[in-house]
């Protein structure tokens, strides 16, 4: 019999995320809103969580992520993978309501802060990017809206 692994108990912070959203995305080089559905759910005995995100063909990708392992309770790496063929490696956490993403990478770094509204019924997201060193600039900025559960 396998056993699955044990999961960091502080991955329960990450609760908050689990179902589906309807998503609103807007980026400072493309014009308009891009609509879509984000959904998180916890596969292999609560041990990760996966993200999916579904938008139509265009500039911004669909994607899938898996959140969890790791050896820092409350920190979590995350595997990202999308429609264009690219993958990166990010950073979790979550506190107090706020949901935090960031990748330190030499010449592409990035960084995002998701924040509970509504009764968690809405998070907005808001996400940067640095080039180089040049300064941080905004990048994708997420609306999600809770489906009823």
């Amino acid at each position: 019999m396998t056993q699955l692994p044990t999961s960091d108990p502080a991955l329960d912070r990450l609760d908050a995320l689990v179902g589906e959203w309807d998503t609103e995305m807007t980026h400072p080089m493309i014009a308009g809103v891009t609509r879509g559905l984000a959904v998180f759910e916890w596969v292999a005995g609560r041990a990760w969580l996966i993200w999916r995100s579904d938008v139509p063909p265009g500039p911004i990708p669909s994607a899938i992520a898996i959140i969890g392992g790791g050896s820092t309770p409350g920190r979590w790496p995350m595997e990202y993978f999308d429609s264009r063929g690219v993958t990166r490696t990010y950073h979790i956490s979550m506190d107090d309501g706020v949901w935090r993403m960031w990748r330190d990478h030499p010449g592409f770094s990035q960084r995002a802060t998701g924040t509970f509204e509504d009764d968690e019924r809405t998070i907005r997201w808001l996400s940067e990017l640095q080039q180089e060193d040049r300064p941080w600039k905004p990048d994708l900025e997420v609306i999600y809206r809770r489906r009823t559960r």
